[in-house]
């Protein structure tokens, strides 16, 4: 089994009529492979997490956002998206619903000008739900919202999933804090399922401290620190993974 990856932002996905025919098939085949892992994360969402009326077609965060594509040869077989806020350019989250914003609960970081980021819509074949991929998959996004200068990467999740992320971030040298006590709303299609904030720390230790002197008063999990299981290559399967990032 050998799986690529394929970082894609949306905006690259444009035919003009200046591209050359090898431009454009490359980007055709960019968008066979879109519509591809758009239906798998529908699929998935569905059948997976029970969400019967969950959308997976292209919304307006794939098209704010980057959208890194795992293909086994010329086919797609699983994704993530990344959504990025910065000073100069201020986007809304995935999380960022019914009046919850990120500046709102943690002023430091439009105060200190930092740029932050989430991860969501994490979605893979059944078949290729290895710890090896899953590493793979997460090292690129975290290494490419720290390329895009974030300090921050916010997640939402139920608790095992949660602590499977903790894991990965640690394994890739981040350190990872599960906010049990921030109280964020449900998407609408999502309601029922456990939505518990994350957040991966991708600059030196004055950035977590930040977070944590403000969350002094809450409840932080901290104390997991099992390393085994994602940290190991090779085809190891994540026996009763479901879907991973909401």
């Amino acid at each position: 089994m050998s799986v690529s990856l394929e970082l894609i932002h949306h905006t690259g996905c444009c035919i003009r009529e200046s591209e050359t025919t090898q431009s454009m098939h490359s980007i055709l085949q960019r968008k066979i492979w879109l519509e591809q892992y758009y239906q798998i994360r529908q699929d998935c969402f569905r059948k997976e997490l029970g969400l019967r009326s969950f959308d997976g077609s292209e919304d307006e965060f794939d098209r704010s956002g980057y959208l890194l594509l795992a293909l086994d040869q010329d086919r797609c077989i699983g994704g993530v998206r990344l959504s990025i806020s910065t000073p100069q350019s201020p986007t809304r989250l995935p999380l960022e619903i019914n009046g919850f914003t990120v500046p709102e609960i943690f002023p430091e970081i439009i105060g200190n000008g930092e740029s932050y980021s989430q991860w969501t819509r994490l979605a893979l074949l059944p078949e290729y739900r290895t710890a090896e991929v899953l590493r793979v998959m997460a090292l690129t996004v975290l290494r490419q919202a720290e390329q895009l200068d974030c300090s921050y990467a916010f997640n939402v999740a139920g608790m095992n999933r949660a602590r499977l992320y903790q894991r990965l971030h640690r394994t890739q040298g981040f350190n990872y804090e599960i906010l049990q006590d921030v109280k964020i709303p449900a998407e609408s299609h999502f309601m029922g399922l456990e939505h518990l904030l994350s957040v991966g720390y991708l600059k030196p230790q004055v950035s977590q401290q930040l977070l944590s002197r403000h969350l002094s008063n809450r409840t932080a999990v901290n104390a997991y620190s099992d390393r085994r299981g994602i940290a190991v290559g090779g085809p190891q399967r994540l026996e009763g993974m479901r879907q991973l990032a909401y």
